[in-house]
C-alpha cells in the first residue's frame, strides 16, 4: 500500500503490555522501501477504559511520500 501510494493516513494502536519470551514477529515483510515515507503525527488519544484494565494509545499519522 505504501509502494502504491494509496495510504493517506495510518492509525496505530498500542496496548501497554509487556510480553516475555525468546521469539517475536513483525507485521512488516518484504523488501526495503526505495523511497521513504514520512509519518507526520496528527493525533494521539489515551484510552483508559480498555479491556482488562490495560490502557492503550491510539495515534494517527498522515503519510508524506518522498519523490
Amino acid at each position: 500500500m505504501l509502494r502504491g501510494r494509496v495510504l493517506d493516513r495510518l492509525y496505530l494502536t498500542q496496548v501497554h503490555r509487556l510480553l516475555g519470551g525468546m521469539e517475536f514477529d513483525t507485521l512488516n515483510w518484504g523488501p526495503v522501501l526505495t523511497r521513504p515515507v514520512t509519518l507526520e503525527p496528527v493525533g494521539l488519544f489515551l484510552d483508559n477504559h480498555a479491556p482488562q484494565g490495560a490502557s492503550q494509545l491510539i495515534a494517527s499519522y498522515d503519510c508524506r511520500y518522498s519523490e
